[in-house]
């Protein structure tokens, strides 16, 4: 029988297995905390939590939180850029 199959046909084992299973991930974030740091950086740089890992991402948003404390607004408009430079036709949507 496949571990597949145990949650149909032998459904106390199954059980068991995920109890075990699940007190041992609870002693591994109790010891570890990825869950509550994961959720500190969210926090921090105004992240959402499962992009919270990407360092692109959160150290954007860190440096946006940064400005606008300081009082600056970042544009995100990117086409600006290209028509200040170039002085031609930036693409549409």
């Amino acid at each position: 029988m496949s571990f597949k199959e145990y949650a149909r046909y032998d459904y106390a084992k199954y059980v068991q297995y995920n109890m075990h299973d699940s007190h041992l991930l609870h002693r591994l974030e109790k010891k570890n905390q990825d869950i509550e740091l994961i959720y500190q950086l969210a926090i921090i740089t105004r992240t959402r939590p499962h992009k919270a890992w990407k360092k692109t991402i959160s150290l954007r948003n860190l440096a946006i939180k940064f400005m606008l404390d300081k009082g600056f607004v970042c544009s995100n408009n990117h086409n600006m850029l290209k028509e200040m430079v170039n002085e031609g036709k930036f693409e549409g949507a």
